[in-house]
C-alpha cells in the first residue's frame, strides 16, 4: 500500500527588474528539490512567483494569493528559499509566518534551516528578520550616499524638473559595477526651456494669473513634466515652476526622504533638516534671468498677503482653496460629473456656475446654470426629503429612546467607578506625603509623581461633576411639533443665518454634488442634474445645535445629535432637474438677486 503524498507550496520572489529574471525559477527549482526529497508534491497551481516587487509592501497581489491557498487548504506544506523572499520587514514576517502557522502551514526555509515543526523556529526567525530587515535599511544608506555623490559631481540623480532632460554618458558604464551596468546620466537644458521663461514673462511682466497661464499652456498644447501622470496643466503646477530655484541654477538635493511604516508597509515622505541636503549651484544649468526671478518672487509675495493660507500645512487645516475663500454658499461643493472637476462661477458678476474643466480646455461640457435657481432648488428638496421621509419621525424616536435608556442604565456605574477611582487617587497623594515628610528617597521624582496625580485629581472630579449634575437633571426629548416645526420653517432660519448656509448644503449633500449636462435632442443649449446622496440626520443636528440656548436645550440638543449619528439608513439618492427657467421665473430670480443683494 503506496503512502498518501503530502501536497505542498512553493513561493519566490525578486524584487528588481534588474535582478536575472531567472532567479525566480531558480528559487523555485530548489524548493521542489527540497520538497521531493520530503516526499512532497508541489503542483504548477501551488507555485507562488513575484518579480520586481519589494519585500517590504504588504499589498502584494501574489501574497495575498498564498495567504488565501493557506486559508483553503489547498497545501499544507510551504517551501521558501529564505525568510526574506516573504517580507524584508521583521514585523510583518513574524505575524505572516504566525498567521500562517495558525492555519495548520508548515513552512520550511531552505537555505536558513528553519522548520516550524521545530520548537525553536519563532527565535530563529525573528533574528534572522531582524537581519534581512538591516539589509534594506543599510541598502538605503548606500544608495543615498551613491545619489547624494553623483550630485555633487555634477551628475543626474533623477531629480531633473520640467525644462531639463537627462542623456548618458558615453563610456560611463565601464566605471561601474553590477550584471547590468548602466552609463552615467547628465543633465541639459531641453528645448521646452522656452516656456520655462514665458511662463516667468507672463506671471511677472504681463501679470497673467496662474490659472491663466495654465489654461494656455494647455490650450497650446504644451508637454508637461516627464513624470506626470494626468493630461492638462494645474496652477499649483504652474506655482512649483515660479518657486523652483533650480531655475536659476541653485540644485537642492534631498529635501524629502521616505519613511515606511514597518506595520502597514506604506511610505510616506517627511521633511530633511536643510543641514542634511545637498546643495549645489549650477550656472550652467540656469534658465531664468536673475531679474526675471525676482520680479516673480516679489509678485508671489504680494499673492500671498492677499491669500496667506493656501493648501496644506501652511494653510492650517489642509482644505481646499475654495473652502478657506469661499466665493458664494455652493464653492467647492458642485462637481463635474463627466470630468470631475469642480465648478465655477461664470456669467456677468459671477451669477452662473459652469464645469471649472471646461476652462482648463479638459472637457466639452459648456452648458451653464444659474446657481441662485441651484440653491433655491435645494433648499425646497431639503424641505421635502425632510417632511415626506416614511417612519423619519419615528426612526428618530426610537433611536433617542434608545440612548436615554443606556444613559440611565450605565450612569449610576459609571459614577461609581469615577467615585472609586477619585479615592485611589487621594490615597496614592497621602503615600507620597507621607514619603516626602519621612525623606527617605527621592524629592524631585516624588514632586513629579505628584504633579501627576493631582492632574488626575482634577479630571475625576471634574467628572463626578459632570455625572452628577446629569443624574439631577433629567434629560428631556426633543418634542415631535418641535422637529417638525424646525423642517417646516427650514428656509426661514437659512436665511437668519446665511454664513451657515454653505455647511448645511454640504451637510445634506454629503460633500460633493455631481452635475451631469443633458443635451435634449435637436438643441445646442442643455441643463443640469444634480444628483447626491441626501443626508437627512446631518441637518436636523445641524439645527439642534443651533438652537440650544440653556442647558436644558444643550442636553436635548446634545442627545438629538447622537441620535442622528445612530440612525444612517436615511440616506437617499437625490436627482434635481434644472431645466431652464421660463422669462416669467428669470424675472423672479433677478428680483430675488436684487433682494439678496
Amino acid at each position: 500500500m503506496s503512502e498518501i503524498q503530502i501536497i505542498g507550496a512553493a513561493h519566490a520572489r525578486m524584487s528588481s527588474d534588474m535582478q536575472n529574471e531567472r532567479s525566480p525559477d531558480d528559487q523555485v527549482r530548489g524548493c521542489r528539490d527540497r520538497a521531493r526529497a520530503d516526499n512532497v508534491f508541489i503542483p504548477d497551481e501551488n507555485v507562488f512567483i513575484e518579480r520586481a516587487v519589494s519585500g517590504t509592501k504588504t499589498d502584494r497581489m501574489v501574497l495575498q494569493e498564498l495567504k488565501a491557498a493557506a486559508k483553503a487548504k489547498r497545501f499544507t506544506v510551504l517551501y521558501v528559499e529564505d525568510l526574506s523572499r516573504l517580507s524584508r520587514e521583521s514585523t510583518q514576517l513574524m505575524s505572516l509566518l504566525k498567521e500562517l502557522v495558525s492555519d495548520g502551514i508548515r513552512i520550511i526555509s531552505i537555505n536558513e534551516g528553519i522548520d516550524t515543526d521545530n520548537e525553536s523556529w519563532q527565535i530563529l526567525a525573528t533574528i534572522l528578520g531582524l537581519h534581512h530587515e538591516q539589509y534594506i535599511t543599510d541598502l538605503g544608506k548606500r544608495v543615498h550616499r551613491g545619489q547624494a555623490s553623483a550630485v555633487l559631481e555634477g551628475l543626474s540623480a533623477g531629480d531633473f524638473r520640467f525644462g531639463y532632460a537627462s542623456e548618458p554618458i558615453p563610456g560611463s558604464e565601464s566605471q561601474r559595477r553590477g550584471r547590468n551596468r548602466r552609463p552615467r546620466m547628465r543633465i541639459t537644458i531641453s528645448e521646452v526651456a522656452r516656456w520655462v521663461v514665458q511662463t516667468f514673462e507672463w506671471f511677472a511682466v504681463d501679470r497673467k494669473s496662474m490659472c491663466w497661464i495654465a489654461t494656455e499652456l494647455t490650450r497650446l498644447g504644451v508637454s508637461k513634466d516627464h513624470r506626470a501622470t494626468t493630461p492638462g496643466w494645474h496652477h499649483d503646477y504652474v506655482r512649483r515652476i515660479l518657486t523652483c530655484q533650480k531655475y536659476i541654477g541653485v540644485w537642492r538635493w534631498g529635501e524629502r526622504s521616505n519613511k515606511r511604516n514597518p506595520i502597514t508597509g506604506k511610505v510616506v515622505q517627511v521633511v530633511v533638516p536643510k543641514s542634511d541636503q545637498v546643495v549645489v549651484q549650477r550656472e550652467e544649468l540656469r534658465i531664468v534671468p536673475q531679474d526675471l526671478w525676482e520680479l516673480a518672487q516679489k509678485r508671489l509675495a504680494e499673492i500671498k498677503k492677499i491669500y496667506p493660507g493656501p493648501k496644506g500645512a501652511s494653510g492650517g487645516n489642509g482644505s481646499s482653496y475654495v473652502q478657506l475663500y469661499p466665493k458664494n454658499k455652493l464653492s467647492g461643493l458642485l462637481f463635474c460629473a463627466k470630468c470631475g472637476s469642480r465648478f465655477v462661477l461664470a456669467g456677468a458678476s459671477g451669477r452662473c456656475i459652469t464645469c471649472g474643466g471646461r476652462r482648463m480646455h479638459r472637457c466639452d461640457v459648456r452648458t451653464h446654470a444659474p446657481r441662485a435657481l441651484l440653491r433655491s432648488l435645494l433648499i425646497e428638496q431639503m424641505q421635502a426629503h425632510l417632511l415626506k421621509m416614511d417612519g423619519f419621525i419615528d426612526e428618530l424616536s426610537a433611536a433617542l429612546n434608545r440612548i436615554i435608556e443606556t444613559a440611565a442604565r450605565c450612569g449610576p456605574n459609571e459614577l461609581s467607578e469615577r467615585r472609586s477611582e477619585l479615592q485611589r487617587i487621594d490615597q496614592k497623594v497621602n503615600n507620597l506625603t507621607l514619603m516626602v515628610e519621612e525623606a527617605g528617597c527621592d524629592l524631585r521624582s516624588i514632586a513629579c509623581r505628584l504633579r501627576e496625580l493631582e492632574a488626575r485629581q482634577d479630571e475625576r472630579a471634574a467628572e463626578i461633576r459632570r455625572l452628577e449634575k446629569q443624574q439631577a437633571r433629567p434629560s428631556t426629548l426633543p418634542t415631535q411639533e418641535w422637529l417638525i416645526s424646525q423642517l417646516e420653517n427650514l428656509d426661514q432660519w437659512l436665511a437668519e443665518d446665511p454664513a451657515g448656509l454653505a455647511e448645511v448644503f454640504r451637510s445634506f449633500a454629503g460633500g460633493r454634488i455631481e452635475m451631469t449636462s443633458i443635451i435634449p435632442p435637436g438643441k445646442k443649449r442643455g441643463y443640469f442634474e444634480a444628483r447626491f446622496k441626501s443626508n437627512v440626520m446631518a441637518i436636523v443636528a445641524d439645527r439642534a445645535r443651533g438652537s440650544a440656548s440653556s442647558d436644558k436645550d444643550h442636553d436635548s440638543a446634545c442627545l438629538l445629535q447622537r441620535a442622528c449619528r445612530i440612525v444612517t439608513s436615511l440616506e437617499t439618492a437625490v436627482v434635481i432637474d434644472m431645466r431652464p427657467l421660463s422669462r416669467a421665473e428669470q424675472q423672479a430670480d433677478k428680483v430675488r438677486q436684487l433682494r439678496e443683494r
